[in-house]
């Protein structure tokens, strides 16, 4: 019965919970659970043993403001640098198709654009678009762009439309349809 009293002791006594007490005694919790039982043990509810871990589960702290001091932050600030610089990709492709920078001075800008910009050494003006010639919207090899009005741009598309044979039909409004 030393067993059985060991196990009473650290399960009603010192309040441990199962998977505490199996590794206290090297069993499985599912052994643990039956001798206590077969010693008449009571097991408690649930709600008692989450009562009991209280402290350990973190629900004490919800709802509660948590202070951190400077360095803290700053430690945190400088770990989560590190891992942004060591984990980001640097682009992503947009829904329409398109790379664009996620990190750096270009940060949320066309990756073609930029590249159009620095073959052109200035910024694009208002109305002007890069063309993609071979039409695959991720090839951004230099000799793949070429700088266009978005007027010329549209027209060029419309004409590709007509030359392949695919003509759209246009609302009484003039829209696409």
């Amino acid at each position: 019965m030393a067993v059985a009293d060991e196990l009473r002791r650290l399960y009603v006594d010192e309040q441990k919970s199962l998977p505490q007490v199996a590794a206290a005694v090297g069993w499985p919790i599912s052994r643990v659970r039956s001798r206590l039982i077969e010693a008449g043990v009571p097991m408690r509810a649930r709600g008692d043993g989450v009562r009991l871990r209280r402290d350990v589960l973190g629900q004490h702290l919800k709802g509660k403001r948590r202070f951190f001091t400077k360095e803290w932050c700053q430690n945190i600030s400088a770990a989560r640098l590190r891992w942004s610089a060591e984990n980001a990709v640097g682009h992503r492709v947009t829904q329409a198709g398109y790379l664009e920078f996620t990190t750096g001075p270009h940060k949320g800008r066309l990756v073609h654009d930029v590249m159009m910009e620095v073959r052109i050494g200035r910024r694009l003006m208002p109305g002007e678009t890069v063309h993609f010639i071979d039409d695959h919207r991720q090839n951004n090899d230099p000799d793949n762009h070429e700088l266009l009005m978005r007027a010329d741009h549209m027209r060029l598309h419309r004409l590709k439309e007509i030359q392949s044979g695919k003509i759209r039909k246009r609302d009484r409004y003039g829209r696409f349809t």
